[in-house]
């Protein structure tokens, strides 16, 4: 997160520089249900990498029923399925 948060300001720094204009790059970051307040908290501690807190936006993707390799829904417990984050791919999703 650290590299991610430099790089963005080095390039607002240089649009700065450049255009004599402010423009702002915000930083999302996909989380899950496990990692969300972890990383949350990472970012708080470290003041978000010199980043204005309103433009590092922590959001959650989706989740889908767990499948084991045979293709059986697994169960978590009696009436209620296993879920586990969706992937990369439902990024688009869970942004809307």
């Amino acid at each position: 997160f650290q590299l991610l948060a430099e790089r963005i300001l080095r390039l607002e720094h240089l649009v700065q520089r450049k255009k004599r204009r402010h423009r702002t790059i915000p930083l999302y970051v996909m989380v899950n249900t496990w990692t969300g307040q972890e990383v949350e908290r990472f970012f708080q501690e470290n003041h978000y990498f010199g980043m204005d807190p309103a433009n590092v936006v922590v959001f959650f993707q989706e989740s889908a029923p767990l499948i084991d390799h045979r293709g059986k829904v697994v169960m978590e417990g009696r009436g209620s399925i296993a879920l586990e984050p969706s992937g990369n791919g439902a990024l688009f999703g869970s942004v809307v």
